[in-house]
């Protein structure tokens, strides 16, 4: 049956309520879900809406939403080492193609489990922290299209030369994190030299090539 779910927006100072109508999922893509809901630490739903009813009165918004369920879609994916996944578990990512952000910090994630990534085909942010991945994981990485921040810097198996090559490949990233060549080597937040009142995000939506941290 179709489920039922209420989010606040808030635009221009003013908050509205929306009652949304979530239609049926496929049941791989249901138990897809429940499987990541129960043995990830995270998967986020997306604040999607119609677009449709945002210049409508939040009655006609409401009652738009009641007469035209839709699907609803996820965010961000994350994987920690606590949790029990492997790489044949991510063949479920299949049934999540909206998903735009994955962080994987586990171990049991080998170079076969990044190969799943392909499904993904509006994936913008990708973090994978594995001393199970090798250089062999760049291969499918560079073919993602939609990438623009890429983090692979505590995945001690892959070179950090292996991945500038793949920087050099990808000229759609904004911005890039190899593998650290010590501890300590940088600061997060030494991507690029800002102006005062810059903020990182703006740092990356004007980039024209990677940001790559400076060394020490």
């Amino acid at each position: 049956m179709p489920r039922e779910n209420q989010i606040e927006v808030t635009t221009g100072g003013v908050r509205r309520e929306y009652h949304l109508i979530y239609e049926d999922d496929s049941p791989e893509r249901t138990e897809a879900v429940k499987f990541f809901q129960e043995h990830t630490e995270c998967l986020f739903p997306s604040m999607n809406y119609p677009e449709e009813v945002a210049n409508m009165p939040i009655e006609a918004a409401n009652a738009y939403l009641r007469e035209h369920p839709f699907q609803e879609q996820w965010s961000l994916l994350r994987i920690g080492h606590q949790n029990p996944i492997s790489d044949d578990d991510l063949a479920r990512l299949r049934y999540l193609p909206e998903l735009d952000h994955v962080q994987i910090s586990s171990d049991r994630i080998t170079d076969t489990g990044i190969e799943h990534l392909v499904h993904l085909p509006a994936l913008t942010r990708l973090g994978v922290y594995s001393a199970s991945v090798t250089n062999a994981c760049l291969r499918i990485i560079r073919t993602l299209r939609s990438l623009q921040s890429l983090d692979i810097q505590v995945s001690p198996n892959v070179s950090r030369a292996a991945v500038l090559a793949a920087v050099d490949a990808m000229p759609w990233l904004r911005d890039a994190y190899p593998v650290r060549q010590s501890a300590n080597q940088w600061e997060p937040r030494e991507r690029g030299a800002a102006n005062e009142g810059e903020t990182l995000v703006d740092l990356q939506r004007t980039a024209r090539s990677p940001r790559i941290p400076r060394q020490n």
